[in-house]
């Protein structure tokens, strides 16, 4: 089940004459998403692949579906909880004491455990972890109805004040299973942007057979602002894009795909979604799904690929 509401978010400075150039992974982050892969050629030497394609390939975009693709989009950037008494208001909304809650200086986490609660905060990236200690009983009778799950998850984090965005997506699921008997089931809510879902923002609702709410998980923010309007790539212009950093091996900070050693592509599903890089912006991506093959010497592999790339220019 799917629930949409429009959004409201800070208008802040429009700024569109920024060129700064939005990452999604840090030059740290980028140096390891790939894995190092070999091949034995037919006459015994060794092919390694690791930043960039060697081989000569063509890219397909076989998209099943149309995408209607805007000329402009929106850029946001998130506002962070950066007071310990912002982030005790947020410890004491679920109930924790914060006579007990500390900082780790090393982790930069405000942490609270004791034999009934878990609470963690990151001021780094806004993650929240929160908790009951209970142990699922494992005689499980029926859940309440989808419906009355969401109706209760949503209605827990507005009284709370930790349903910050008013443009969500929201789906249930199955979070914890022994011996095929749910046990816990999640209330999944994405942020959504401009009426596009961001694809890593979003809490985690976490309830029992009962109904009841033993837990909440995922990203807490003070605001979100508008930081400019960007022009969208075409999707001939993606494509090109796309294969020139396969090519010369570009460190991939504004994008990614999943495997490298390939000589034909096949992009089959393209979507845009928002995604939250690593220093807080809010940023159009291009998500893809596809097929690649290798053919080339004795070589044949083939096998699922997926891909994101930055969807704005800029």
């Amino acid at each position: 089940m799917f629930v949409n509401k429009r959004t409201m978010v800070d208008e802040g400075v429009h700024d569109t004459s920024m060129t700064s150039r939005f990452n999604i992974y840090s030059e740290d982050r980028a140096s390891i998403l790939l894995p190092m892969v070999q091949f034995k050629l037919s006459n015994g030497s060794v092919l390694v692949v690791h930043k960039r394609n060697p081989f000569e390939f063509d890219i397909d975009a076989n998209l099943s579906t149309s995408m209607v693709i805007p000329q402009y989009l929106r850029v946001f950037r998130v506002r962070l909880y950066n007071s310990s008494q912002d982030v005790f208001n947020l410890a004491l909304k679920l109930g924790i004491n914060t006579v007990k809650l500390y900082y780790n200086e090393r982790t930069k986490q405000y942490i609270f455990h004791n034999a009934t609660h878990v609470f963690e905060y990151s001021v780094e990236n806004g993650f929240l972890r929160f908790k009951l200690r209970e142990t699922p009983s494992s005689d499980v009778s029926s859940f309440p109805s989808d419906d009355i799950l969401i109706k209760k998850a949503i209605d827990f984090l507005k009284e709370r004040g930790l349903l910050y965005f008013s443009e969500y997506e929201v789906r249930v699921g199955s979070y914890l299973v022994a011996n095929r008997t749910i046990l816990v089931k999640a209330v999944v809510i994405n942020a959504k942007l401009d009426d596009i879902t961001v694809d890593n923002l979003g809490l985690v609702v976490l309830m029992n057979s009962k109904g009841d709410i033993i837990g909440v998980e995922g990203t807490i923010l003070a605001g979100v602002y508008t930081v400019g309007e960007y022009r969208v790539k075409p999707v001939n212009e993606l494509m090109m894009e796309l294969k020139r950093k396969i090519a010369r091996g570009e460190p991939m900070t504004n994008w990614y795909i999943s495997w490298l050693a390939f000589t034909k592509l096949r992009i089959t599903d393209l979507t845009l979604r928002y995604y939250m890089t690593y220093d807080g912006y809010l940023v159009p991506v291009y998500i893809m799904k596809g097929y690649y093959e290798l053919d080339y010497d004795t070589i044949r592999d083939s096998g699922e690929i997926r891909g994101l790339m930055v969807a704005i220019k800029g």
